[in-house]
């Protein structure tokens, strides 16, 4: 038995097929700006580039984990960082922070230095949440809070730090501990 639905689906068609002509839309061209003016015609059923030799350029990966030193590298900033099981649970107060990474000889370099907030904010993940760190950080713990080396403008006993597991940053009292992270330029 033919369904009603199919049935006045059909009709539907016909009729209209009858009074308005053919039921396919009709093409339409749209041109498209691309990068460096290229232009680009868009057509609802058929594609056509002006210019053959159109090709993205190729994206710098992100980080770069290193799984036998146990470190990151960020091509952008060119920075290194620690990331051994170390950094999951290596407390300090801001002091200590500092003379640990200054001292800190790993991955066969000892020009270590704690990060400052603003190297500390680019491996913020932003738009994830618990964790907050870029994903190629094998080592993260419990997202706790990272010193950085810079200290607090408006009150001498403070300094800033990063949670990783907001993303957040804010000034604590220097003789807290939190986790240390350290970090080198690499150019």
């Amino acid at each position: 038995m033919i369904s009603k639905k199919i049935v006045a689906v059909g009709l539907s068609v016909v009729l209209s097929t009858l009074l308005f002509g053919e039921t396919k839309p009709k093409k339409q061209t749209v041109q498209v700006k691309q990068p460096k003016s290229e232009v680009i015609k868009k057509d609802p059923n058929e594609y056509e580039v002006s210019r053959t030799d159109v090709m993205p350029k190729p994206q710098k990966p992100d980080v770069v984990r290193d799984y036998k030193k146990e470190t990151v590298y960020d091509p952008t900033t060119k920075l290194m960082w620690q990331d051994n099981s170390e950094v999951k649970s290596n407390k300090r107060n801001w002091q200590s922070a500092i003379e640990y990474c200054e001292n800190l000889s790993f991955a066969g370099y000892s020009d270590w230095k704690l990060p400052t907030l603003s190297e500390l904010r680019s491996i913020v993940e932003h738009g994830r949440f618990s964790p907050t760190i870029k994903l190629f950080f094998g080592n993260i713990g419990t997202y706790d809070d990272c010193w950085s080396s810079t200290p607090s403008a408006g009150k001498s006993n403070d300094a800033w730090r990063i949670n990783f597991y907001s993303g957040g940053d804010s000034t604590y009292n220097k003789n807290d501990g939190y986790l240390v992270r350290c970090v080198r330029n690499s150019n």
